[in-house]
């Protein structure tokens, strides 16, 4: 608000709704959003060192960033279920989750090196199932409660590396399950290092850590969407622009060109009324004809420019068609004599003389059609 200058007022000063708004939360909202912000900070850091900066396929940038989230988030669950199955009295369960981790961290990092997002994909998925099925080796086989995460790894290949890969681990997921499920209908007893007490437990960890962990994937699927259509709006946006400064510039391009050609042109026909030698005439004619075919190119520049705005608005007034035709043909007779052609011009009885339409646009379009039946005809007639 203008501040009043003059005169002196009681009243305090007059302050916006949106800056009042900042005011009183200034303070507060800087507090509650910095631990955000914070967050977010260290997680564009960590995905600009681990995702390649540069890939060819936006569409390959967005899932490098799905796999390591996906594999950031499983490794933040290691320090959670070491300490579960070291309580439970299994520490061949917490050796081998720490032991996946590792691998985990190393599949996360293969990003960076390799730059490969089908190999760090399938990595990652591969660390998953080997913790699951080395749990389940320790954890009494086909009733172990880690192979109810099996889903998560065909998911997790599907999502993260394609359908091949999906495929595959769902077979492969698939086949371990039937080998823990022959083994026990075989009498092979696998040793469970959990209390039958505490098996409750695990269940109860595995069934919260698949709701999770599908959250997860779809969370990411849908971030890495959203990312995706905004990127492709944001794209389109660029174009149009870009299109919209181009039609500008051919307009006010063409408009400059055309200003000092008609001039040429037309200091042309005046000089052809002077006295002239007859080369002097042809040497005119030349020029004269260069001039109207590059002016010809400049109204075809502007028209493109207009076509392309949407502005090209075609006349309606009555002209004569014969005339019209003969006239555009009588300029391009010369350009088929000098190639050996014959022009012909055929009307046929039933087409009126008299129309009503835009005799400019329909000369050329005469001139485009049989100016290219001229140039890529070798011999004969154009009709």
């Amino acid at each position: 608000h203008p501040r009043t200058v003059g005169r002196r007022t009681s009243q305090p000063p007059v302050i916006s709704q949106h800056s009042r708004a900042t005011v009183e939360t200034g303070t507060g909202d800087g507090q509650v959003h910095r631990p955000q912000k914070i967050l977010r900070q260290l997680s564009q850091s960590v995905f600009a060192y681990l995702v390649p900066e540069r890939q060819s396929d936006p569409q390959q940038q967005l899932r490098a960033r799905r796999i390591v989230s996906f594999g950031l988030a499983i490794i933040f669950w290691a320090p959670v279920f070491i300490p579960i199955y070291f309580a439970l009295g299994s520490p061949r369960g917490a050796v081998i989750i720490a032991c996946a981790a590792g691998v985990l961290i190393v599949s996360v990092l293969s990003m960076r090196w390799t730059r490969s997002v089908s190999l760090t994909g399938n990595l990652t998925a591969a660390a998953l199932f080997s913790v699951l099925v080395g749990l389940a080796v320790v954890s009494g086989g086909i009733q172990a409660a880690s192979l109810c995460w099996l889903p998560a790894v065909a998911i997790t290949g599907l999502l993260l590396c394609g359908t091949r890969s999906g495929i595959a681990w769902a077979g492969i997921s698939c086949l371990t399950c039937l080998v823990f499920l022959c083994l026990a209908e075989l009498g092979i007893r696998l040793p469970n290092d959990i209390p039958s007490q505490n098996q409750w437990l695990l269940d109860f960890a595995a069934v919260c850590g698949i709701v999770l962990c599908a959250l997860l994937l779809t969370y990411l699927f849908q971030a890495s969407e959203a990312s995706l259509r905004h990127d492709l709006e944001l794209s389109r946006e660029q174009s149009e622009k870009a299109s919209q400064a181009k039609s500008t510039f051919l307009a006010n391009m063409s408009h400059e060109i055309r200003t000092p050609l008609n001039a040429v042109l037309g200091m042309t026909d005046l000089m052809r009324d002077t006295p002239l030698s007859r080369q002097q005439q042809e040497y005119l004619e030349l020029a004269q004809d260069s001039g109207k075919a590059l002016l010809a190119q400049v109204d075809d520049i502007l028209d493109f420019s207009r076509i392309e705005a949407g502005k090209l608005v075609l006349e309606e007034h009555q002209f004569d068609l014969q005339k019209s035709v003969l006239r555009t043909l009588k300029s391009l007779a010369l350009s088929a004599h000098k190639r050996g052609l014959e022009l012909i011009c055929h009307f046929e009885p039933g087409v009126p003389r008299y129309v009503i339409g835009d005799a400019g646009r329909l000369r050329q379009i005469i001139m485009n059609l049989v100016g290219n039946a001229i140039k890529f005809t070798e011999r004969g007639e154009v009709l």
